[in-house]
């Protein structure tokens, strides 16, 4: 039996019959793991909310079962911003699909929890900006240039305000979007995000 508790981020939640739901989960110190929740047991797992959980599974390579210990949704979950929500989904929709099962980063899921804290911070120009620089570190970090040299270098993430302040990066942030897409394009063809293609709308108007 394979047992642990850890922090995490909701990325996905999906439906599995009547009685269970799969849910896709950013762990601090696990990676991204998907396991079973009972539906009954378990009503909420709203994207990008902050939760502490405990996974159980038989077998190393079996589908495990979550259980949700506590559950701080996002500030989006209630608010429900156009711009933020496009991003909120974007973001865990991209984790959802480019990051490896099981495979810590801890750099990632850094990035990731100060999005999910820090939501309201931003107001709904700002946050597409920050959706720039999120999409950009994560193709970089999963292997992909993405001229991230091009940018301001930040050392943590409270460094993210100024960055995204930066005229620098303001007046390029469009044009490294569309690098990034012909990447997403060439390399992750079986990518069909809907929720991307209105970020970019939203910040070519810009």
């Amino acid at each position: 039996m394979i047992s642990w508790q850890d922090f995490g981020i909701v990325l996905s939640a999906v439906s599995r019959g009547e009685k269970y739901k799969i849910v896709n989960i950013l762990t601090q110190n696990h990676g991204k793991v998907h396991a079973l929740a009972y539906k009954n047991k378990s009503p909420t797992f709203t994207n990008l909310a902050q939760v502490n959980i405990a996974y159980t599974s038989r077998e190393p390579d079996s589908l495990g079962f979550w259980k949700l210990l506590s559950e701080k949704p996002t500030w989006i979950a209630s608010i429900h911003l156009g711009n933020h929500l496009l991003v909120c989904q974007s973001i865990c929709f991209l984790l959802d699909k480019l990051l490896p099962q099981n495979a810590n980063d801890t750099q990632v899921f850094k990035l990731t929890n100060y999005v999910s804290t820090n939501l309201q911070n931003f107001n709904s120009v700002d946050i597409l900006f920050l959706y720039v620089y999120f999409e950009l570190y994560l193709l970089a970090d999963i292997g992909f240039n993405t001229n991230m040299c091009n940018l301001p270098a930040i050392d943590n993430c409270s460094d993210i305000p100024s960055l995204l302040s930066s005229i620098q990066f303001r007046q390029n942030a469009y044009q490294l979007l569309q690098t990034s897409a012909q990447i997403i394009a060439k390399n992750l063809t079986s990518i069909e995000n809907f929720y991307r293609s209105s970020v970019i709308k939203q910040l070519s108007a810009i």
